[in-house]
């Protein structure tokens, strides 16, 4: 199962919509919390990306459906998390 992040870049007098450093959609501190309470990783979704929307997505593996619940209401606690979701399983397209 895996979790879903989107991270509010901070506001910074440099940043724009289309250019932000990497530091500006940095993992938030609520990162550290979850990771050592839960024994996840969450890692950026696209590493190598420079775009700013796609460097703000961050995913986890968790193990169950409740420990998956617990990290979405710990993360959404926070004013930098933007989304934060489970990823619905994936299916058989239907003819």
């Amino acid at each position: 199962m895996e979790v879903i992040v989107q991270v509010r870049p901070r506001q910074t007098p440099q940043a724009t919509r289309t250019t932000r450093a990497a530091s500006d959609v940095a993992p938030p501190a609520v990162f550290r919390t979850v990771e050592e309470e839960y024994g996840v990783t969450l890692r950026p979704m696209h590493p190598n990306a420079h775009d700013a929307v796609l460097c703000t997505y961050y995913y986890a593996n968790v193990t169950d459906e409740a420990t998956a619940h617990e990290v979405l209401t710990r993360l959404r606690r926070s004013t930098r998390i933007e989304a934060a979701y489970v990823k619905p399983a994936d299916e058989m397209p239907t003819p």
